[in-house]
């Protein structure tokens, strides 16, 4: 102990006076350049300072005007950090050693760019050059910002290969705490894509920052667009949020709104509320065990996202089920929005995406248009250059609906489609009441299936050159007496009772489409009294159909006059008449063979073909 003290007197006697000869040196001697050479090797960019100026004493006080970095060879702007203003006061004795200790920071003016380029690789990759505790490269070297404010500052995120620009405003920033061993308090001001938003956050001291052995606690509020995020947990990695363990919440009045200040433009008033486990590794965030509300329509499920490297897009994989999805309230448009043309819709499939999003839906029961269906499932895929409906199924009218469709990019922003419906046992009155068009006089259970390919750039382009194939087959059919005596035309139905049902014995209908146009080749219906075929053709694109109807009893029946009728006009204004004169020629056969393999299979199944 004797010797203890006159060391520690020695080398305390030794530190102060190499303290005051240095502080003498320094207050004489420009250190701009011997900072900005210093920075300079550390980030490996260039570093310049319009003006540097140090105050020597407790606490050491700092003024900084004018600092530019410089950006990576391949960025898109010189300078990837520029701060016109930052003041500091430092405690002295934090510059022996350890993590420096901030008592009061103000800064103004802070510009931030950062770049992915070439490979995605980020501009804020800067070299290794050392920087001690003035630069932190992880938590363990994070200094103590006692009281620390920046106003009037912006951060600019830009990705080359997506296109994707993302600028956050840093109205007021502030960082606090009592000491290094107390809750710190965070709050931001500003904006995200234009978007007022803040930010209020409780966390760990920054003595629990600088422990890498166990994780750093956050409780934070993010509010934008009317709504908010909420996260309480921890995370092993702070500087980098990696390494979260958490739960998280969202609560959100208009998910259009929210998509859109986030740089994904949807058209959406619906809200949303969700909650969940929040995890991020290095790459993979998952939010596992979410339930909530989507235009109140309760669901469950998880979401995982995985962050891409390089040349791999990020990816989003969601998994949800709900009880009943209405979808009206679901699409449902803001009031400020006038609803897009239906042909105006476009048909793009972006050939690169910053974001792949893969989608598992299902509902027990679910609503669109009115139209009440059951056990609806959905399978989606977004991917660069490809837009993919897997699966779309749904039960609706006592039957099944199912759709896959796939688009592609063909250029000048237009995309390439095809799909495939299918139908299988679907009752034709139920389903006409669903769309609430009055059809009692025809029922049966319907099948078939479509096939459609079409180009365009919107759905307007698309029906001009709209190609595929039809085949649809109704049994257990049965028509109302006085719809088949009208359209016979049985002079009977002038004087008698057509009350009840007539069975129809077999129907079946094909129709080829070309060039927006579909051929009806033909529609064939047989009853135990007449047969019934319907050529024609129906223009997609033009909205007009021309369609010839013509009976013929079965044996000799003189009261009926078998007049073919004429079916014409626009889709808005359809005239019905008896033709008069010679009958238009229609195809002589069903030309099976140009149509795909299960639809021939469909129509050769149906009594009307054998």
């Amino acid at each position: 102990m004797r010797r203890i003290w006159p060391v520690l007197a020695v080398a305390t006697g030794l530190v102060v006076a190499m303290a005051a000869a240095l502080a003498i040196v320094l207050a004489t001697v420009d250190l701009r350049p011997i900072v900005e050479r210093w920075a300079g090797e550390a980030t490996g960019r260039r570093v310049a300072i319009e003006a540097l100026d140090i105050r020597w004493g407790l606490p050491v006080a700092l003024e900084l005007r004018g600092l530019r970095v410089g950006n990576a060879p391949w960025g898109g702007e010189p300078e990837m950090v520029s701060l016109e203003r930052l003041s500091a006061e430092i405690d002295p004795w934090s510059l022996l050693g350890g993590a420096l200790e901030y008592r009061r920071m103000r800064g103004s003016g802070l510009k931030v760019v950062l770049e992915r380029g070439p490979g995605r690789i980020g501009n804020w990759k800067m070299g290794d050059g050392g920087g001690g505790g003035l630069i932190p490269k992880n938590r363990s070297q994070f200094p103590t910002l006692i009281d620390f404010v920046l106003a009037e500052g912006l951060v600019i995120y830009r990705d080359a290969e997506s296109g994707v620009e993302i600028r956050i405003g840093l109205d007021r920033v502030a960082v606090g705490a009592e000491d290094a061993a107390s809750p710190a308090r965070l709050a931001w001001q500003g904006s995200y894509n234009g978007t007022p938003a803040t930010l209020e956050a409780r966390t760990g001291s920054f003595t629990t920052m600088r422990r890498t052995d166990m994780p750093f606690g956050i409780e934070m509020t993010m509010t934008a667009t009317g709504g908010d995020l909420h996260f309480k947990g921890g995370t092993m990695r702070p500087l980098d949020f990696e390494g979260v363990d958490g739960e998280a919440r969202a609560s959100l009045p208009d998910i259009g709104r929210f998509l859109t200040a986030l740089g994904a433009a949807v058209d959406l008033g619906a809200p949303i509320e969700i909650a969940g486990r929040l995890r991020r590794g290095t790459l993979d965030w998952q939010l596992d065990d979410a339930t909530g509300q989507l235009a109140g329509s309760p669901f469950r499920g998880d979401i995982a996202l995985k962050e891409g490297t390089h040349d791999v897009p990020d990816a989003v994989e969601i998994a949800g089920e709900f009880e009943r999805l209405d979808l009206d309230e679901v699409l449902r448009r803001r009031d400020d929005a006038a609803p897009a043309p239906f042909g105006d819709l476009s048909l793009d499939v972006p050939a690169a995406r910053s974001t792949h999003l893969a989608a598992r839906l299902g509902a027990a029961a679910a609503r669109f248009q009115g139209i009440e269906v059951a056990d609806l499932r959905a399978e989606l895929r977004l991917l660069s250059g490809e837009i993919g409906i897997d699966r779309l199924g749904f039960d609706v009218a006592q039957g099944k609906v199912g759709l896959q469709a796939s688009g592609r990019p063909a250029g000048d922003g237009a995309g390439r489609w095809t799909g495939l419906a299918t139908v299988d046992g679907v009752r034709v009155g139920e389903l006409a009441q669903h769309l609430g068009v009055a059809v009692d006089e025809i029922a049966g259970a319907l099948s078939g299936e479509i096939h459609l390919e079409a180009a365009g750039r919107v759905v307007r382009d698309a029906l001009a050159g709209l190609g595929g194939h039809a085949v649809l087959v109704l049994r257990e059919g049965r028509i109302a007496r006085s719809l088949a005596e009208r359209v016979s035309t049985d002079i009977r139905a002038l004087f008698r009772d057509r009350s009840g049902w007539t069975p129809i014995e077999c129907f079946v209908g094909l129709a080829e489409i070309e060039n927006g146009t579909g051929r009806i080749r033909p529609v064939r219906a047989v009853t135990p009294d007449m047969a019934l075929r319907m050529t024609g053709n129906i223009a997609f694109d033009r909205r007009r159909l021309d369609l010839l109807i013509e009976t013929d009893s079965r044996g000799m029946d003189l009261l009926r006059l078998n007049m073919p009728i004429r079916v014409r006009g626009s889709f808005d204004d359809i005239g019905i008449a008896p033709l008069v004169g010679p009958t238009p020629t229609t195809p002589a056969n069903w030309a099976l063979d140009r149509f795909p393999p299960s639809a021939q299979a469909i129509a050769r199944g149906n009594a009307c073909l054998r």
